[in-house]
């Protein structure tokens, strides 16, 4: 019978995962917005598709790019921070009131913001735990 071994993962490996399901989740994202821009304008209560659509095309090559990056020491960080940015508009578009969202639109954009601000946390705790390991 042959012993099995236990081995460790190198340290690369939980960051690589987390940009990888970061840019699968923008790809998503970006497909959705291009393909839905009117509905999803429609409940946000804004009636600019088009400006959605552009958000849409501009996530497609971030997406790819997170997905296919190599990842080196303190990789997660770029993202991370452009996640946090990312929380920041959307609370303050929320707070202001601009534009006006309806009332199932702050709710898609709030929610949209929990999500992005996870991977925020898991992206800048990547980027402390590889900065460690190496």
């Amino acid at each position: 019978m042959r012993a099995s071994r236990t081995t460790s993962a190198p340290a690369l490996n939980f960051p690589r995962f987390i940009l990888r399901a970061d840019g699968i989740v923008v790809l998503v994202g970006g497909i959705a917005l291009i393909v839905g821009a009117r509905p999803i304008s429609r409940a946000l209560g804004v009636d600019h598709p088009f400006i959605l659509a552009l958000l849409g095309i501009a996530c497609l090559p971030y997406g790819v790019l997170l997905i296919v990056c190599p990842v080196h020491r303190r990789a997660t960080l770029p993202p991370a921070i452009g996640n946090t940015a990312w929380v920041a508009i959307s609370v303050m578009m929320l707070v202001i009131g601009k534009p006006a969202f309806s009332g199932t639109g702050r709710w898609i954009v709030g929610a949209t913001a929990i999500v992005v601000a996870l991977f925020a946390v898991v992206e800048f705790a990547a980027a402390q735990r590889t900065n460690t390991a190496g």
